[in-house]
């Protein structure tokens, strides 16, 4: 596996480590510096950003009871997902972040067509990202990925049906509540909970400023680390 041997005891544990910056600097640069490969290291770097807003929005933002405002909404979080298990979230999230990614990347390639305009980049990401999803919890998670996908891709066609932009995703993790693995399919909600209302306001602070800060990071490691991407024997074939 492109992200070494050590294998964490779950993937929401890995990508919670991997939100702290520190973290996620230290394995950007291993995986970078290493020898020329036939994997596209855009893709590696960022399917590692995509990973760490996964377990920034499970590991800090998905928590009513430490946001100041919500506790009057409701009492928290934790007892609410006791029974969840999380990696269903982080999986889901890393869909999200994925699709968010990719159309950043859309946006930025008209400007920088020789760093950002390479089309492996973005399918790469999301290999490695099923990777992970397989290697951590044993599940094939590429027909979910693909379904929950076309719900965001549908959304962005749509967006007078869908509402604001985040509450597909916000629906997403309100249907994976309860589920013990990953190998469950969600959960139908006929009528949206109370605990929807916080749910939905955290998903928007997250997709307020999140998505469009992680972005700039990746950006920032293709500029200040420019040389480890442009001069692998895979681009020197292009």
């Amino acid at each position: 596996m492109i992200f070494g041997k050590a294998k964490p005891s779950s993937l929401t544990e890995f990508c919670t480590t991997l939100s702290a910056s520190e973290n996620l600097l230290k394995l950007v640069d291993t995986v970078t510096i290493r020898k020329p490969s036939s994997v596209d290291k855009r893709g590696v770097v960022l399917c590692l950003i995509i990973m760490a807003g996964a377990g920034h929005f499970v590991g800090t933002s998905l928590r009513w009871d430490e946001h100041k405002g919500m506790k009057g909404i409701w009492e928290g979080s934790r007892r609410y997902l006791c029974n969840t298990n999380l990696d269903v979230i982080t999986a889901e999230a890393m869909v999200w972040m994925h699709f968010l990614m990719g159309n950043f990347w859309k946006a930025e390639k008209e400007k920088d067509h020789e760093m950002f305009g390479r089309l492996v980049t973005i399918p790469t990401a999301a290999l490695l990202a099923l990777d992970m999803i397989r290697d951590q919890t044993g599940f094939d998670f590429k027909a979910r990925w693909i379904e929950s996908r076309k719900l965001y891709v549908e959304a962005m066609k749509h967006p007078k049906d869908s509402g604001a932009p985040w509450e597909p995703f916000a629906t997403i993790v309100l249907r994976s509540v309860g589920c013990r693995s990953l190998a469950e399919p969600l959960r139908t909600v006929a009528l949206p909970p109370p605990e929807f209302t916080p749910l939905t306001a955290l998903v928007s602070i997250f997709f307020s400023t999140m998505p469009s800060a992680l972005y700039e990071t990746f950006k920032g490691f293709l500029v200040e680390s420019s040389d480890r991407f442009f001069h692998d024997e895979d681009d020197l074939e292009d």
